[in-house]
């Protein structure tokens, strides 16, 4: 299932149904229809959504890059948009590396590194609860052993594990 998540000007939200309706039928492989309702906001990085039409379960797997993603855009931060991104700094990693992840949130860089790439260690740390247990799932949906996700705010996690690794990746929100 997918989900479309759309931006709608203020003098055309009373047509919002009509929109989700359009959008539904053009793509069937949309089962819900969000609304953004903010921008990005707290420590999070998420954003509230209203659910115009369709099912209330927002999680959807994602797929980049041969591997594969659950999110629920409700709950965590994470932006399609920066897969190309994501590629670009993935390409640079070395075989044998050791890395670890800032603000790794449900996964991407670090599932896609260890997917790809022949590296020792791969670990995450983010502070979102909700992204940790995707990112856990993620790591079972890829079927990896090299990673870890690491629950916990930056600052205070990444002292634990001073000078253990080759590469810092920290993208930014």
């Amino acid at each position: 299932k997918s989900i479309a998540i759309v931006e709608i000007p203020h003098q055309l939200k009373p047509k919002r149904g009509v929109v989700a309706d359009a959008i539904m039928k053009k793509h069937k492989n949309v089962k819900t229809v969000l609304l953004k309702e903010s921008p990005r906001f707290g420590e999070y990085r998420t954003r509230k959504y209203r659910i115009i039409k369709g099912v209330k379960n927002t999680e959807v797997l994602h797929v980049e890059n041969g591997c594969r993603l659950l999110v629920d855009p409700q709950t965590v931060y994470f932006s399609p948009r920066e897969s190309t991104e994501r590629q670009r700094i993935i390409d640079k990693v070395s075989e044998n590396e050791s890395i670890i992840v800032f603000f790794a949130g449900v996964g991407p860089f670090a599932i896609e590194i260890a997917k790809k790439k022949n590296v020792k260690r791969v670990v995450g740390i983010e502070i979102n609860p909700a992204a940790v247990d995707y990112f856990l799932k993620n790591i079972k949906l890829n079927k990896l052993d090299n990673v870890e996700a690491i629950l916990g705010d930056v600052a205070e996690k990444s002292r634990d594990f001073a000078n253990q690794f080759d590469r810092v990746i920290m993208p930014l929100p």
